[in-house]
């Protein structure tokens, strides 16, 4: 063992002077010094070391982790099963929890995803926008006046088109981010204690930010455009986030939020995992009434069928007693003018039996009918 440190050493003492630099930045002059330099760990620099790592991996997978979400929709053109208002919600946290890091000063390693994350969720925000189904009027939520929400609506609603009112709600929410996240970072705009109050509301509305999607996946049972990337990438995000901010901060905010949010983010895993599986679809009803009740379908089936045919034999006797009644009239009528053309000397020809017409010898007999069915 000491052979191999001193082998280290060689390498770790001859580094050249912008790593060095760049790993003091990272770890620490102790840490650096006691971890790289010497190459004698210790269980405190070996967590902070972990902490350091896992942090530089989320920020490098963080820049990229929602843009199979953003190509999915594009490729769609639709945002079908993914929630607009977990995005909105998103994009104000995030937002909020970038702000406050920043202005903290807290170790970038900490942090560093949020920005790539935020402005990547201000994209999936303003796509949503644009392939919804129905435009969303945003113009009737800004503090406005009624004269000058009347002139925008008239200006949009000439085109008569609802492309038109989509580009809208994008120009509008757009505009809306960027002067809330300069007011945001700005130390003059807004005071510190009052960006710590916002700080503490993130948890909430991070949490609530989460809700809209479960409701979404329960009520569709389909993930549809929902990017299975992104679902697991966030679990692991949050957890690997738990451990970076105990170890590194002691920010009793930052951990709450993000142990919540592994919880709930576990739960969307937990959805997406069983209704793509086809858990929770809901049969036909064709199927269901012949799967759940199968004896009291046939049943009524063959209830029916005997119906029909009582229905059947009953038409079929009816036609039998019209026609054995029209052929006994024509054979009277026919006697009656034999009768009349011979006159009263001549004796009278014996009734013809009557024949029954084509339709009553061709008619289905009950009988017959019965033994069909039987057979």
């Amino acid at each position: 063992m000491p052979g191999l440190q001193g082998a280290l050493q060689v390498v770790t003492h001859s580094l050249p002077l912008p790593i060095q630099q760049l790993g003091t930045a990272i770890l620490g002059e102790t840490c650096y010094t006691t971890l790289i330099h010497d190459v004698s760990p210790t269980s405190a620099c070996l967590r902070l070391f972990l902490s350091k790592g896992l942090g530089l991996g989320i920020i490098l997978f963080g820049s990229i982790l929602k843009l199979p979400q953003i190509v999915k929709i594009v490729r769609a053109s639709s945002g079908r099963g993914i929630s607009l208002a977990m995005y909105s919600l998103e994009v104000v946290a995030y937002t909020i929890s970038l702000a406050y890091a920043y202005r903290r000063r807290l170790p970038f390693s900490t942090y560093g995803e949020n920005a790539s994350l935020t402005v990547q969720n201000m994209a999936i925000t303003l796509l949503l926008l644009y392939y919804a189904p129905a435009p969303n009027h945003l113009v009737r939520f800004l503090p406005l006046g009624p004269s000058v929400q009347h002139r925008i609506r008239l200006r949009f609603s000439a085109a008569a088109t609802a492309d038109d009112a989509r580009r809208l709600d994008v120009a509008l929410a757009g505009t809306l981010m960027v002067l809330c996240s300069f007011i945001l970072f700005h130390p003059t705009l807004l005071a510190m204690p009052l960006l710590s109050l916002l700080q503490a509301t993130t948890i909430p509305v991070s949490l609530l930010s989460k809700v809209p999607q479960m409701q979404t996946l329960h009520a569709s049972r389909d993930p549809g455009q929902l990017s299975s990337i992104v679902v697991f990438a966030q679990l692991a995000g949050t957890l690997a986030r738990v451990y970076t901010t105990r170890t590194e901060t002691d920010d009793a905010l930052l951990l709450w939020g993000f142990g919540l949010a592994s919880i709930f983010n576990a739960v969307i895993a937990a959805q997406y995992i069983y209704y793509s599986n086809g858990g929770g679809r809901r049969p036909s009803t064709a199927a269901s009434r012949s799967s759940i009740l199968p004896s009291l379908y046939s049943a009524r089936k063959e209830k029916a069928d005997d119906d029909d045919s009582d229905a059947y034999d009953e038409a079929g006797s009816v036609l039998r007693e019209k026609e054995m009644f029209n052929g006994s009239a024509a054979a009277a009528a026919t006697t009656i003018e034999i009768a009349i053309d011979r006159g009263p000397s001549s004796p009278a020809p014996p009734m013809p039996t009557p024949t029954p017409h084509a339709a009553w010898r061709d008619a289905p007999r009950r009988d017959d009918h019965k033994k069909s069915r039987l057979d």
